[in-house]
């Protein structure tokens, strides 16, 4: 748009954060079309998970289990009648092994003899009751996982096209795991610590917690395995691998998790097989093979890194580090076009930073988001305060005219950001960074000639020009700026006996001036997650403190505290994920950051020319 042909910007757009609590009434209702999809998607994923693990590498049937060198604390038996590859005939109940010992070569050739036999003995209604019960553990643990979804990450429960995407990853993570689990790889731990490391980006840790240990458990099952010797050291291994990825700031910390989950492995290995009375010599080879495929998990994923966070809408830091740098275009642009919103865009990034740190959220989320939730004005630029040299846009133009102009910033934001492929997160801050609030400056315009109108055509009017609704709103003198409702002061209150008759009987004022405020507030939604509250906060109390005539660090931070209490009466953090405590250590950081930033300065007195000499 702006003539920049150079670096093209990917989408990666992710935030496995909270989205809107106010979700649809359709969602919620089990008989609505996307319920229903969503149901047989799952229903989908059992059966075919269901399937792959009876498979068990042998495509139908019971797996088999024994490897060259293992020990078992019984002596292994023949199932069934067999004759073995040198022709000598074994009946059922023959010793093929004995109780602690490692199992030979020839022995393993006579295990696997005896378990084709097994095989061929097998009817389809033995088949068919061993995939039942593998169907009712695979059915328990969706509906176990669905259940937890539904209550504590309901965000990820009803995206669909994110709860596909996982659905998918669970069949091929359990398929290639079934299929790299067999010898003589046994490398079962490589597509699934991939998939751990896929399913801590793109979904809540404690969701990713229990999907890999379910993974684990049907990796396990489907191996013919013992519980105590693969699940343990396969849980273990990826629940360190999930517990260590939370963010991803380097390009090689994929790899550096992944060589600690194989440290795990490799102690767990060492541990079970001490329990387990392995020999050594299969002990190490468990404990290397599981660290070596491991760490190749971690190499392989940081170059397939672009293509999963394309493919999930996942951002990592590594990609809100790129968007931070000041050669990307939009901003390249804002700084030519707005100079005054960049400045704007780059304290508030500041502030918004700092008090994520706080709160424990994601700094450098709000640092980027910060830097693009202001990038609507850069197409109207002049209308906006801090972009003004002299010249007043707004004159002459109605209130209305003017809002329009004003909330038209944060579409025109989107717009753009999708233009030029933001990440969804970052889009989302710029759409919710004002949320439902009031244009209050011109809002007030347009209700000052309201009441002049009515007032000559006889109607009553509001006391001090406020509606009901608005009553609690603060007197605005920098909105035109699009970014605060500036410094609040105490606004003239309707008293109670005459809201109170309101209540039972409005005036025809009344139902003006409620219709009239739906126009100059801005869409929303309302910020949903816990960055684009912080951004919203920061945005706001950035610009009122620029309001202010002689900013000290007592008014500074009553302003912090008045805006924020506005904001959070208004209910614009309903849905943010933000708490009582949250805020108050947000407000305390914001006003901490805007005393550093507004400080006094020594005024250094002029220098005195020498006075003339006298005769």
């Amino acid at each position: 748009m702006f003539g920049h042909s150079g670096r093209r910007w990917g989408r990666l757009d992710r935030w496995s954060g909270l989205r809107r609590s106010g979700a649809p009434a359709s969602r919620w209702v089990a008989g609505s079309p996307g319920a229903m999809a969503r149901l047989a998607l799952l229903v989908g994923t059992t059966v075919v998970v269901s399937l792959l693990v009876n498979a068990g590498g042998n495509f139908w049937g019971p797996p088999f289990p024994f490897r060259e060198g293992e020990v078992y604390p019984r002596a292994i038996l023949a199932r069934v009648d067999f004759r073995s590859v040198d022709e000598r005939e074994y009946p059922q109940g023959s010793v093929l092994v004995s109780a602690h010992q490692p199992i030979s070569e020839k022995q393993l050739a006579l295990l696997r003899a005896e378990h084709a036999a097994y095989l061929q003995t097998l009817t389809f209604q033995d088949h068919l009751r061993r995939w039942l019960g593998i169907l009712l553990v695979a059915g328990a643990v969706t509906t176990l996982l669905a259940v937890c979804a539904l209550r504590y990450y309901p965000a990820c429960a009803y995206d669909t096209r994110k709860l596909s995407l996982v659905c998918f990853s669970v069949v091929v993570g359990v398929g290639l795991g079934v299929l790299f689990g067999q010898a003589p790889w046994y490398a079962a731990v490589l597509p699934l610590m991939m998939l751990a490391m896929v399913l801590s980006l793109a979904t809540p840790q404690g969701l990713a917690f229990l999907l890999v240990v379910s993974l684990a458990l049907l990796v396990t099952l489907a191996h013919g395995a013992s519980l105590e010797r693969h699940f343990v050291v396969l849980a273990s291994g990826l629940v360190a691998c999930v517990l260590m990825l939370r963010r991803v700031r380097r390009r090689s910390q994929l790899v550096t998790v992944s060589f600690w989950s194989g440290v795990v492995f490799a102690l767990m290995s060492l541990a079970v097989g001490l329990l387990t009375e392995q020999t050594w010599t299969l002990i190490a080879f468990d404990a290397g093979r599981r660290f070596f495929y491991s760490l190749l998990a971690g190499f392989c994923l940081t170059g397939l890194l672009p293509f999963i966070e394309k493919m999930f809408g996942v951002v990592t830091d590594i990609s809100l580090l790129e968007l931070a740098d000041g050669s990307h275009p939009l901003l390249q642009e804002l700084l030519r076009r707005a100079p005054g919103t960049y400045t704007h865009s780059m304290t508030v990034a500041t502030l918004a930073e700092a008090a994520a740190e706080h709160v424990g959220a994601n700094p450098l989320l709000c640092r980027v988001g910060a830097y693009f939730h202001d990038i609507g004005k850069m197409l109207k630029p002049h209308y906006f305060v801090e972009n003004q040299t002299g010249e007043n846009r707004h004159t002459g133009l109605t209130p209305a005219m003017s809002a329009l102009i004003i909330i038209g910033h944060v579409k025109d934001g989107v717009a753009l950001g999708q233009q030029y492929r933001l990440p969804q997160p970052i889009l989302d801050i710029i759409e919710q960074h004002h949320g439902t609030t009031l244009v209050e400056y011109f809002y007030r315009e347009a209700l000052r000639k309201l009441r002049d109108e009515l007032a000559g055509n006889g109607e009553p009017i509001l006391r001090g020009g406020e509606s009901g609704r608005s009553a609690e709103g603060s007197c605005a003198t920098s909105e035109v700026n699009g970014t605060t409702n500036g410094p609040p002061h105490a606004a003239p209150m309707i008293s109670s006996d005459l809201a109170g008759e309101r209540a039972k009987a409005p005036s025809q004022a009344d139902r003006y001036a409620e219709v009239l405020e739906s126009n100059f507030r801005y869409p929303g939604p309302k910020p949903q997650t816990r960055e684009a509250g912080i951004v919203m906060l920061a945005d706001a109390v950035e610009g009122a403190a620029r309001a202010l005539h002689e900013p000290s660090p007592a008014s500074l931070q009553k302003l912090v505290h008045e805006l924020l209490l506005k904001r959070l009466l208004e209910g614009q953090f309903d849905e943010s994920g933000l708490n009582l405590t949250e805020l108050r250590l947000i407000e305390e950081s914001l006003g901490k950051n805007l005393i550093a930033l507004y400080h006094a300065r020594v005024k250094y007195p002029e220098a005195k020319s020498a006075a003339p000499k006298g005769d």
